[in-house]
């Protein structure tokens, strides 16, 4: 993780990770100057079996679980980590009596049960698109790769996180069950594992949504998400504001479509979210969301964000086209711009003497070796946040343009 200035000088460079975790998509600079870092724990198959995970799902030697650590900067190089929170704290399993974790899937949903799904099912891409994902390390290679990782490592894939900073509480989007997750950051350490914290869960969800199947709640008709990114509150002063906005990528759903859906969560002031006992958390349906008409050209297997503005439009990134739209609440599009370059990854070429490629780091596929001399993966973007004249890190610099065609 680097910060700097605008002027370019590195003001905090710190590294995070060992053998057993690894950072990886998403960091979150909190009110209080604390970082919140989204990172995978490699879990040896042997303890992922031990805690309920059923042996057949095996096809490698280890399992990818998440957490979320924050990290609080004590120098130019170092930092403290002062809390964290893990998904396996926080598990459940109806399929092994004798192991732990043992209860009834649909009867707590506040848990996080071991045996949904596979992780990032490759399955559910197709054709060049699934090759493009391969290539940028996106989606687990194909089971029984020489890198020794099982098509299946990849579990809960948390892709983004954010802040409610009145609410002290953490949105999470976690692919791999296609749902958004709501925590309480209000907890110390020792209860973001156990009970504890303002509401009394400790790190136990205090929703979910997208996905009710998750818990063993509802059909398939009740999910509306599909390998989500980018949840996050609407920010105060903005139409909308505490409504939760996420991208619904949309792969594998049958139609190639995308959509940007905003919710209107069941929540009070205190913060407390309501749901009938033994049905899903609401609402039913987003209350706007945004699909291109369904057209296979707003569609984004991976990637993407979305954004409210102060006019009321939303910001749309089409992360694997490198599209980016502003569309007004009745879905027109007011404004388009398209990244110019498309990033051609090279192969097979000769390096320098004394350079070597770095290691690949666990879990990630090997390079697929390919006949031609480089692969177009498009215009890729991440995500597309906009940032307003007035935003206060850009006060006192010169934004005239400085180039010219």
């Amino acid at each position: 993780m680097q910060e700097f200035t605008w002027e370019g000088e590195l003001v905090w460079d710190f590294q995070y990770g060992d053998d057993r975790r690894l950072p990886h998509h998403d960091v979150l600079k909190l009110p209080n100057g604390n970082v919140l870092l989204v990172v995978c724990e490699r879990i040896p198959a042997s303890e992922a079996i031990a805690a309920g995970r059923r042996p057949n799902t095996f096809t490698g030697d280890y399992f990818l679980s998440d957490c979320v650590v924050e990290i609080k900067p004590t120098g130019r190089t170092t930092g403290e980590v002062v809390w964290e929170w893990r998904v396996w704290d926080h598990l459940v399993q109806d399929t092994d009596r004798t192991k732990p974790n043992y209860g009834s899937v649909s009867e707590h949903p506040e848990l996080i049960d071991i045996n949904h799904g596979a992780g990032t099912d490759s399955a559910l891409f197709q054709g060049a698109d699934l090759t493009k994902l391969q290539g940028l390390g996106y989606v687990s290679a194909p089971t029984g790769n020489t890198s020794g990782a099982p098509g299946n490592a990849d579990w809960t894939h948390i892709n983004s996180v954010a802040y409610h900073p009145e609410l002290d509480q953490i949105a999470l989007t976690g692919l791999g069950f296609s749902e958004v997750w709501i925590i309480d950051h209000s907890t110390t350490k020792t209860e973001a594992a156990s009970p504890g914290g303002r509401h009394g869960k400790g790190g136990a969800l205090l929703y979910r949504w997208g996905n009710p199947r998750a818990y063993r709640c509802g059909t398939n008709a009740d999910q509306w998400l599909v390998y989500p990114h980018h949840a996050h509150w609407i920010e105060r002063g903005l139409p909308g504001e505490g409504n939760l906005l996420v991208f619904n990528n949309g792969s594998g759903r049958g139609e190639m479509f995308s959509s940007v859906d905003e919710i209107v969560l069941p929540v009070d002031s205190k913060g407390r979210y309501t749901r009938k006992a033994k049905s899903v958390f609401g609402p039913d349906k987003p209350t706007w969301t945004y699909n291109g008409g369904k057209k296979p050209d707003f569609s984004s297997p991976a990637f993407s964000s979305a954004q409210r503005l102060p006019n009321g439009n939303t910001l749309v990134c089409l992360g694997v086209t490198g599209t980016v739209l502003e569309v007004t609440p009745e879905g027109e599009v007011v404004w388009k711009y398209t990244v110019p370059n498309e990033m051609a990854l090279p192969f097979d070429i000769p390096l320098p003497p004394g350079l070597e490629l770095p290691k690949l780091p666990f879990g990630a596929p090997p390079l697929p070796k390919l006949e031609v001399p480089a692969f177009t993966l498009g215009n890729p973007l991440f995500r597309a946040p906009r940032y307003a004249p007035d935003y206060p890190g850009l006060l006192g610099t010169d934004l005239t343009p400085k180039l010219t065609p």
